[in-house]
Formats: structure tokens, C-alpha cells, sequence
């Protein structure tokens, strides 16, 4: 049995804040590159405008469950700017001929430092029946702290970003006898699971399952 993941920061801020530019510019782009993947599950950051997530939707609703955690944090900053908030900027997509979702929720990080306070940092997490394995297995999408963040102290930013972890070891030993896929931007430079895939800083992780 093969499946095929795949974790991508789209780098999908809005215009006047990005960095890479206007990510409308490149949103088709981005569409193209991942429809040729062919994935059975894509884990996305960053898509945090509207405009984004309506073409990830049309463009991939025929075959797959598309959903996003857009819930908002009030922003002082963001309001003057011309809009008062901002989402977690993940979005997830299941293989419809593949997946069933069951369940779905949103963990909100607590803590947060420097530019990341701009946007509702968390977890979305979710438990999907594999129509192959016959069974349920745990599927973890995330994008944490910056510990090298601009507008914060290392010191500080690096602490916050630990305890971001914490959560996610104590989600894993909530989850220990599951199958359990964690992807995403996590700022890190190492980690140990059964099986850890590593690009820059996007990691794919799996445990409790052998392919």
C-alpha cells in the first residue's frame, strides 16, 4: 500500500504584508504543482485570504474533501490595516476515493510571539476512516511559532515555540495506539518518530504505521 502526503507553506499572506508578493499572482501556479502531485492528502499553510481558499476549493472539490480552519483572532493592527482579522491559514484535503472524514476540530495555540500574534496559530486535527486499512487513523496539520521571529526576542519567541511542541508530544501520547500523520511548517530542526520526512522545515511524521 502506497500513500502519498504532501506539506507545503504556500507563503499565501496577504498582499501588503507578503513578503514573496501579491500570492494571487501565483495561487494557479501553486494549484497546477499540486493537482500534478496527485497526493492522497495535502497539508497547506498559509492560504489565509479568502480569495485563496475559494480557488482551492473550486479547483479540487471534485475529488477531494477541502477544509480550513479560518477561524479569527482580533487584531488591532490587522483592523487598521482594513481588516480586523486573520485565520490559522491551514487547509487540509482528503482523496474523496480514499478517505471518510469523522470528525474534525481546531486546537488554538495559547502562546504566541512577534508577527505570529497577527494570525490564530493552532492544530487542526482530524479523524478519517481509510477505506484500505479498514480503519480510523489521526491526520495533524500545523504551522508553529517562528522562533526566529522578527518583531519578538529569541529568548522569547524560542520558549513560546517549545511549548507548542508540548502540545503536540502530549497530543501524541493522547494518540500513541493510533495511526498518527503530523505535517506542516514546524520551525524545527530535528525531530524523532517512526518515520520522518524533512524539507527545510516542513516535516511530514508518521506513527504506528508501516508502508
Amino acid at each position: 500500500m502506497k500513500w502519498k502526503v504532501v506539506t507545503w507553506n504556500i507563503a499565501g499572506l496577504p498582499n501588503y504584508v507578503n513578503l514573496y508578493g501579491d500570492p494571487e499572482l501565483r495561487i494557479q501556479n501553486i494549484i497546477k504543482k499540486l493537482k500534478n502531485q496527485k497526493a492522497d492528502i495535502l497539508l497547506l499553510q498559509e492560504v489565509f485570504t479568502i480569495s485563496l481558499i475559494k480557488q482551492i476549493k473550486a479547483a479540487f472539490r471534485e475529488n477531494y474533501f477541502v477544509r480550513c480552519s479560518n477561524s479569527d483572532r482580533k487584531n488591532g493592527l490587522l483592523n487598521a490595516l482594513g481588516t480586523s482579522t486573520l485565520g490559522s491559514g491551514l487547509v487540509v484535503l482528503f482523496n474523496k476515493s480514499k478517505f471518510k472524514i469523522q470528525q474534525s476540530k481546531f486546537y488554538h495555540f495559547k502562546y504566541l510571539s512577534g508577527e505570529d500574534k497577527l494570525a490564530n496559530k493552532g492544530l487542526q486535527i482530524f479523524s478519517i476512516y481509510s477505506k484500505q486499512l479498514k480503519y480510523s487513523i489521526i491526520v495533524i496539520n500545523t504551522h508553529l511559532n517562528n522562533p526566529d521571529a522578527i518583531f519578538s526576542r529569541r529568548k522569547t519567541s524560542v520558549k513560546i515555540t517549545k511549548n507548542q511542541i508540548s502540545v503536540i508530544k502530549q497530543l501524541f501520547a493522547n494518540y500513541k495506539n493510533k495511526v498518527t500523520i503530523l505535517g506542516g511548517d514546524l520551525n524545527m530542526e530535528k525531530l524523532k518518530f517512526d518515520k520522518c520526512i524533512r524539507n527545510k522545515i516542513d516535516y511530514i511524521c508518521v506513527n504506528n504505521l508501516k508502508i
